[in-house]
C-alpha cells in the first residue's frame, strides 16, 4: 500500500529532558484486530527522537507500541499511537 515514515520522541521519567541515545528502541507495529504486525528497531536521529519507516500492506487502523529493554520498558507500558492509513486519492 504505502510507506509511513513513524517519529516520536522519548523523555526522561520527569517529562523534561531527551531519554538519550538508545540503541534497543523496538517498534511493534500492527492491523487491528491484531490481524497483522511488523517489528522493528527504531533509528536515532538525535534529541530523544527516533524514526522507522512502516511499509502497511492495506487500508486501516494501525497501533503503533515502543518498547525499551536496557530501560526496562516493555510495549504496552507507554501510550500507544495509533495510524489511520488509507489509499491517496
Amino acid at each position: 500500500m504505502a510507506d509511513y515514515k513513524i517519529r516520536f520522541k522519548l523523555v526522561d521519567s520527569d517529562g523534561k529532558r531527551p531519554a538519550g541515545t538508545l540503541k534497543d528502541v523496538g517498534v511493534l507495529v500492527f492491523l487491528s484486530p491484531g490481524i497483522w504486525q511488523h517489528r522493528q528497531i527504531a533509528r536515532p536521529v538525535g534529541d530523544g527522537i527516533y524514526e522507522v519507516t512502516v511499509n502497511v500492506p492495506e487500508s486501516g487502523v494501525y497501533l503503533v507500541f515502543v518498547e525499551s529493554p536496557a530501560q526496562h520498558i516493555q510495549y504496552r507500558q507507554l501510550p500507544h499511537l495509533t495510524l489511520y492509513a488509507k489509499p491517496l486519492t
